[in-house]
């Protein structure tokens, strides 16, 4: 299965990194192909079950 929202650009968020102390970056999810975050959810519990051998029917 391949995964397609894994390839998503990361983007620094240097503005935030002072005031939290840590590197910060951000994932562009509005570049996946449904411009959602909810699918990377979806495609994770996919590739797991898929993984286990669980098909859908």
């Amino acid at each position: 299965m391949a995964l397609a929202f894994l390839d998503l650009p990361l983007y620094r968020g240097e503005a935030m990194e002072p005031g939290l102390g840590c590197t910060v970056s951000i994932k562009l999810e509005t570049a996946n192909p449904v411009r959602s975050f909810k699918a990377r959810g979806t495609e994770v519990v996919a590739s797991l079950l898929a993984g286990l051998g669980i098909a859908h029917r």
